[in-house]
């Protein structure tokens, strides 16, 4: 499968710096995931790069501003542009946009058809969505989103419920999403300061020459000046309104990446570039795949890098009786084993089954075990990749067993969403029960 880049985040995170030393230390070229920067003229209210520092970037200023963009016509151009670069980095903030260029969502294809909309101009949404509810009762659209609500009906009505077509939770390419996070406080500052900064830069002179040719954007930024020119707010109250409804778009923008995406999160301004480009690193060196026969004598040879690891470090987690190299057979035959290579080489393992046998309550879907890596290859998040594979493949709740003791595993979990549900005895050490929901 072929290897994608995603970076995103909240507007004003710093994407584009970290995006473009990426690109250069490894040769990638930039996918905007961006819905508003398409369009031409719309330069300083969509935050374009303009010294782009010769990196190649794609699906910028590729529409006039009256010209129709949905998020299917992102998906095409995404995954022609996947296709035609060798190692594409797609980045932006726009995250059902990103979504489905990256899953096997699937469109009908159909056009808003403003006529049928028309039709309900005087009806309120509660009266739309009891109409739908009476033709397509298992539909899930929200009946706050009056534009998704209306598609829908239109849909139901033409027989081709949304709830019917075929949009799966399948990643079609070997990806990495890393999400840049920070502090709230953070963001909100860095928003209101950016805003001033695009009034600086002239945003107000570019809203005013969109009207002089009779277009009006419905985007963040634009809308608020619209209403200045118009008259109906102050200078003042716009740019309060667009720092406003910006720092709301990104905390939806968050919860976004948080419950449909399952990414790698990272700090922003904690040494955020040398992480990203360590782990960066060590995706375009790595695969994840099945486990095999031929993968025992490597798995062996792993196995005792780790215990030795372990005994140079006064750590007893694992010993000589357990795990041995007939569980993990056992783990290959059964279709669960995971290897992880390292140019070439298996460099860790995992298995995640659907079988229960760490001998608690069935409480999940997949059970996670045996998870160990190279203690010679450091600083390589070569579990974090493991995980982030599972996590994008396999929907469901994840269970796992973690030695109390083992304080540096727990840390490693806990960071990245494992909860701690209770307290077992296995092996007989002490261990916690520990658990991931993944959506």
């Amino acid at each position: 499968m072929k290897k994608v880049i995603v970076i995103v985040g909240p507007t004003g995170v710093g994407k584009s710096d970290i995006s473009l030393r990426l690109a250069k230390q490894f040769n990638n070229e930039i996918i905007s995931g961006d819905s508003v920067q398409v369009y031409k003229k719309l330069d300083i209210g969509s935050a374009k790069l303009l010294d782009t520092q010769g990196v190649t970037h794609h699906l910028i200023d590729i529409l006039e501003p009256n010209e129709e963009y949905s998020v299917c016509d992102f998906q095409n151009c995404v995954r022609s542009k996947i296709e035609e670069i060798d190692r594409p980095l797609i980045v932006g903030g726009t995250g059902l946009y990103v979504k489905a260029a990256l899953y096997n969502y699937e469109f009908d294809g159909n056009k808003r058809d403003f006529e049928f909309e028309k039709q309900y101009d005087n009806v309120d949404n509660e009266k739309i969505y009891d109409e739908l509810m009476q033709i397509e009762p298992n539909s899930k659209v929200d009946k706050n989103n009056r534009n998704r609500l209306l598609r829908a009906l239109m849909m139901a009505k033409m027989d081709m419920p949304l709830s019917s077509r075929n949009k799966k939770d399948e990643p079609l390419y070997d990806d990495l999403i890393i999400t840049l996070n920070a502090d709230r406080d953070v963001i909100y500052d860095r928003i209101n300061r950016r805003v001033l900064k695009m009034i600086d830069e002239g945003l107000v002179s570019e809203v005013k020459g969109l009207l002089e040719q009779n277009i009006r954007v419905k985007a963040i930024g634009y809308s608020e000046i619209y209403e200045y020119l118009d008259g109906k707010i102050s200078l003042e109250e716009a740019i309060s309104l667009i720092q406003k409804n910006t720092r709301h778009y990104a905390k939806r923008q968050l919860t976004w990446f948080k419950n449909q995406m399952n990414t790698v999160e990272i700090d922003a301004f904690d040494n955020a570039y040398d992480k990203i480009s360590s782990l960066v690193d060590s995706f375009y060196k790595t695969e994840v795949r099945k486990a095999g026969i031929s993968d025992l004598d490597e798995i062996e040879s792993l196995l005792k890098d780790v215990l030795e690891n372990m005994r140079s470090n006064n750590e007893d987690y694992w010993n000589e009786l357990y795990p041995k190299i007939e569980d993990f057979k056992n783990d290959i035959l059964n279709g669960d084993g995971l290897v992880i290579t390292y140019l070439g080489k298996v460099a860790g393992y995992i298995k995640s089954s659907t079988n229960n046998d760490l001998g608690i309550d069935n409480i999940g879907d997949y059970y996670l075990g045996r998870l160990m890596v190279s203690p010679h290859i450091r600083k390589s998040f070569l579990a974090t990749i493991l995980f982030n594979y599972c996590f994008r493949r396999f929907k469901g709740k994840y269970v796992m067993l973690v030695d109390k003791k083992n304080l540096k595993a727990q840390a490693f979990y806990d960071k990245i969403g494992f909860v701690k549900k209770g307290l077992v005895k296995q092996y007989n050490k002490d261990m916690y029960i520990i658990t991931r929901d993944v959506k």
